[in-house]
């Protein structure tokens, strides 16, 4: 455990707010360009769906914010992830 909230529950959730049936679609997109981009935790992957699902930066911040994902062993894993994604 990486300390962090159960990401599996919080990459769904987090992109739940996609349009329509599309949304499942999207998600599994998203959780395996993860797994394509080595996020080898489940924290990790989380945090790039939220970063990649967001439709703007203050979006997907808050997402963060919200899901926890800012605090303690999270926010590195969140400055890789952010690193990873540039």
């Amino acid at each position: 455990d990486e300390g962090g909230p159960d990401s599996s529950d919080n990459a769904k959730g987090a992109n739940k707010k996609f349009n329509g049936g599309k949304a499942d679609e999207k998600e599994d997109e998203l959780l395996a360009l993860a797994s394509k981009q080595r996020m080898n935790t489940d924290l990790r992957r989380s945090i790039f769906c939220v970063v990649m699902g967001g439709t703007d930066v203050d979006d997907a911040f808050e997402k963060l914010v919200r899901g926890n994902m800012l605090r303690g062993k999270a926010e590195r894993d969140a400055v890789r992830v952010l690193m990873d994604c540039c």
